[in-house]
């Protein structure tokens, strides 16, 4: 390319280096600018600025944190130059421009800030000016400046809304982003530039489902997340490019599926595009947060898979996005907010626990768990001095998790208890923590309100008087349906989605409420809470079928068959026995290595459903009816290497 010579010339070349992202080439030029502009020319405080912009947009494509922080100072010596030119120049009637580098100073600092504390405040900074430059600009009718400012400044409210506490705080804080959005989209509409339009596209339909998500009831939700999608839809149209580099930017939190749904195959795809957007960019935030989205939407997508193979691939491939993001950020000083799902900046805890659900030997499931809690106490730590509400009770959910679940295979009744009470205290403050910061955010609160009930339940156990077990289990069952009623009322939005995992721990939920029904059971000999149990596990059935979950079905199916069996209803236990047979039978046809061990359950599954018709026809005294069935119950058995010893028992 011919060296420019003209002040035009090179600022013409400069943009080209700029949708070719090459902005330290940017930087470069708009330095050779300014040396061919008079001293009190208005251009000089917007090549300054320009300057500026090019330099903190090459900090995140530095290979080093040395140059980060030094192209990063860089854009703020260039702010605070454009921003002495606006004041000596004087220009009372057009305040807007100080103001924005006002905002962007604060910006750029909070990249260079030594803690997170300095961080929070320095995104405070930039909105309040953020704010007053907006309407600056507004009311000096500039409309193209208001939305290419709105562009660039309103991450600063992304990262922010993060780090606070308050409920009434974030609110207005996104009510009044989404607002200056909308206007924004208004005023690009007509400016002829389709990529400044799609950007204004896409951070206002995240604000859209940021409040959506946190702030409004269910009656509401899907308007704003409709409005949101069109607006993503929108953004595409106008420009795809600016569009998927855009939203790896400002997706964060609950909700991170966002327009295409959590673990969904287009959100895959689509988030699997905008890692490729985003490595054309060289930007080391942008890439960080396409592989922290993809961790998320990961890790959902495991959860449709009923081959442990398939899910253990999928896992792996959850933990190496963790630390591929974890990588990116650690060039640029980024510590991610994102707690649900894996949180990048501490993953292996709930890794572990992950592999710890699709493990079937016991002495590796133990090992993931010892593994899990090595690592919970420093994830912990890294939560809490990172000041996100989010991220810290998340990890003490995680650490909560790790603990109950050792304890379900402790066998020592005294390091039992240790281990539940420890728990106990990481879910109640976890419970604290989401109820002050997040208190309509239904589905993470009845999740956690979940673990918390299943430490309860555990510790109902080691309770010596049968009063008292009777009294904790009592409590613990209540809080789990307490639970499960909270995440049933996300489930719309997760079907409209397309999300299935959300069924997937909802059928788990069940399912444990159901085993929980039937312990309370043994100890009050009261039959309704084994026809609530039977009901709960026939309800994980039908969760578990949305998702195909063959052997899932069949565990429930084989649950609610021994529940009606203690109720005397043969022929009902006879139904979910066969039920349970032929899910097991179809999981055996999916999943190829495992079809010898499924068929083996399907035909003990079909054995039992004949002792039931046995059963039945023996107690209305139908001995002949009750003996056809009681052999072919023998022959099924002598055909299992597992349970051919008892084929003389029904033979008898």
């Amino acid at each position: 390319m011919p060296e420019p010579s003209s002040l035009e010339e090179i600022l013409h070349q400069a943009e080209q280096f700029e949708k070719d992202y090459d902005w330290l080439g940017a930087a470069e030029l708009y330095e050779k600018a300014l040396g061919q502009v008079l001293e009190n020319d208005i251009r000089k405080g917007e090549i300054h600025e320009r300057s500026g912009y090019a330099l903190y947009r090459a900090a995140f494509q530095a290979e080093s944190s040395n140059d980060f922080r030094d192209r990063m100072r860089h854009a703020v010596e260039d702010y605070e130059e454009a921003r002495e030119f606006y004041r000596k120049i004087g220009e009372p009637e057009k305040p807007a421009r100080k103001l924005r580098c006002d905002a962007m100073i604060a910006q750029a600092s909070y990249w260079l800030a030594p803690s997170q504390q300095e961080k929070k405040k320095l995104t405070g900074e930039c909105w309040t000016y953020m704010k007053a430059c907006l309407d600056a600009f507004e009311k000096a009718s500039e409309g193209y400046e208001y939305g290419r400012t709105f562009n660039q400044l309103s991450t600063c409210v992304d990262l922010g809304f993060f780090f606070d506490w308050g409920f009434k705080v974030r609110e207005e804080m996104i009510r009044e982003a989404l607002e200056c959005g909308e206007k924004a989209i208004k005023l690009l509409f007509t400016a002829g530039d389709p990529v400044e339009l799609a950007r204004a596209y896409v951070k206002t339909a995240n604000f859209l489902e940021t409040f959506s998500y946190y702030f409004v009831g269910f009656d509401e939700r899907d308007r704003h997340h409709q409005k949101a999608k069109d607006y993503v839809d929108k953004a595409i149209e106008a420009s795809e490019e600016a569009a998927m580099i855009e939203v790896p930017t400002v997706l964060f939190g609950e909700g991170s599926g966002g327009y295409w749904g959590d673990g969904t195959d287009t959100a895959i795809r689509n988030f699997e595009k905008e890692l490729e957007y985003g490595r054309k960019t060289r930007d080391k935030f942008i890439i960080g947060r396409a592989l922290d989205l993809l961790t998320y939407q990961t890790m959902w997508q495991s959860m449709i898979h009923e081959d442990p193979d398939e899910v253990m691939k999928h896992r792996k491939r959850v933990l190496q996005y963790a630390q591929d993001a974890q990588r990116q950020y650690s060039l640029i000083s980024f510590i991610s907010p994102r707690g649900g799902g894996i949180w990048v900046e501490g993953p292996f805890c709930h890794y572990y626990i992950s592999l710890w659900y699709v493990e079937t030997n016991l002495s590796k499931r133990r090992e993931f768990l010892e593994k899990a809690l090595e690592a919970a106490p420093e994830e912990l730590k890294r939560a809490e001095s990172s000041g996100y509400p989010s991220s810290i009770y998340w990890a003490h959910e995680v650490y909560g998790m790790a603990l109950t679940r050792l304890a379900i295979i402790t066998t020592d009744p005294k390091e039992k208890q240790r281990l539940l009470e420890e728990a106990l205290l990481h879910m109640t403050e976890s419970n604290r923590m989401i109820r002050q910061a997040d208190p309509l955010a239904c589905w993470n609160l009845g999740l956690l309100i979940f673990q918390q009930a299943a430490a309860k339940s555990g510790l109902a156990d080691l309770a010596k008087e049968d009063v008292t077990k009777k009294s904790m289990l009592q409590e613990a069952i209540l809080d789990m349906k307490a639970s499960l009623d909270l995440c049933v009322k996300e489930i719309p939005r997760y079907d409209k989605e397309g999300s299935g995992g959300a069924h997937g721990i909802i059928g788990a939920e069940q399912y444990y409420i159901g085993n929980s029904l039937n312990r309370l059971h043994r100890l009050s000999h009261d039959s309704k809470h084994l026809r609530e149990a039977t009901e709960a596990f026939d309800d994980a059935a039908e969760s578990f079928q949305k998702l195909n979950l063959t052997s899932r079905m069949a565990e429930c199916r084989w649950k609610s068959a021994q529940m009606h069996d203690a109720l005397g209803e043969h022929l009902k236990a006879a139904e979910r026995f066969d039920l349970a047979s032929n899910s097991y039978r179809s999981s055996g046809e999916k999943i190829p290595q495992l079809k010898d061990f499924y068929q083996g359950y399907a035909s003990y599954m079909q054995a039992w459903s004949e002792i039931e018709k046995a059963c039945h026809h023996h107690e209305r005294q139908e001995y002949g009816l009750a003996k056809e069935h009681f052999e072919k119950a023998a022959d099924l058995h002598k055909s299992l290497k597992k349970w051919s010893y008892l084929a003389p028992n029904y033979s008898a």
